[in-house]
């Protein structure tokens, strides 16, 4: 039986080592800079961009792909700002991607969304993300990041896409290296409550297209090799339930990859709304990054 990490208790030895060297927590200085808008590919109907938030210090430091989330159809990279910047009082330099999405591009100016990024079910997103994590990889070392590991992390509907771009692609290349999933999806096809987003952004109903929802549930396709998971959600959420973080966690082990699973017990906050109930998460997260993109040791305070 799976056993999660309640809040406020870190099961993980490696993990809880890097937490209490406490070297992660050191201040932002002003020499930390930020890149915003870069374009990271192209294509005919639309350039699509990313922000970039570098670390102060010499470096190289782990990279993060960032992945928004909002139903596979709204948002955008404005959204991990905050995040971005949290990491860089932990020294890890953030790559904050827009994507196309499966919008309606005479809505999206309404979430601030760029409409030529719209009409793009699956599996376009995917692979838009997929290259961004290329992107890093190539271009990263300009940046002071690591390039020969990336992570990737992603909120909500995000998190389902930074879980499916570690469990597909090129390993070395496309495949990300470590993933941090805050209330992503597992399984689309496990209790399936409220269809119509995920209908949107598959293009069919299950019974239309049983093979791209089974495609598009990262826990049904985990093998060995793929990347390590650190999952958050809580006990009550609507999506990802108890059962479908559950099954992430036994999916990932039973290939034989390393999990972290944070379960914020009686409480049905989702994604970064857990953060006022569990604030560790930000903290394990980035833990997992350095454990997994930086190695096990953090690196010295820079003043």
């Amino acid at each position: 039986m799976v056993k999660p990490v309640r809040r406020n208790i870190l099961r993980t030895a490696s993990v809880t080592s890097l937490l209490l060297v406490g070297l992660l927590a050191f201040p932002a200085p002003a020499q930390a800079k930020e890149y915003i808008g870069i374009v990271y590919k192209s294509t005919p109907t639309v350039d699509i961009r990313l922000d970039i938030y570098v670390p102060s210090g010499p470096g190289p430091w782990p990279g993060v792909v960032l992945v928004h989330g909002g139903s596979w159809k709204n948002n955008t990279r404005s959204e991990f700002q905050t995040t971005a910047r949290k990491f860089l009082k932990r020294k890890i330099a953030s790559y904050v991607v827009d994507f196309r999405m499966a919008c309606d591009p005479e809505t999206a100016p309404a979430y601030g969304v760029n409409p030529n990024l719209c009409y793009y079910p699956f599996p376009t997103p995917l692979e838009d993300i997929q290259d961004a994590v290329r992107w890093v990889r190539q271009h990263g070392a300009a940046y002071k990041t690591i390039t020969d590991k990336v992570g990737i992390m992603g909120s909500s509907t995000g998190g389902n896409l930074a879980m499916e771009a570690g469990v597909t692609g090129i390993a070395g290349d496309t495949r990300p290296d470590a993933i941090v999933s805050w209330s992503g999806l597992g399984d689309l096809t496990f209790e399936i409550r409220n269809a119509h987003n995920r209908n949107n952004y598959l293009g069919c109903t299950y019974a239309e297209c049983p093979d791209s929802w089974e495609a598009a549930s990262p826990s049904l396709n985990v093998d060995p090799g793929d990347a390590p998971l650190y999952l958050s959600g809580s006990e009550f959420e609507r999506a990802p339930t108890k059962g479908d973080q559950q099954l992430s966690i036994a999916r990932w082990e039973a290939a034989g990859v390393d999990t972290y699973w944070h379960l914020v017990e009686g409480s049905d906050c989702h994604s970064r709304e857990c953060w006022p109930e569990a604030p560790e998460i930000v903290i394990e997260s980035a833990a997992w990054i350095w454990k997994w993109i930086g190695g096990a040791s953090p690196p010295a305070a820079h003043p």
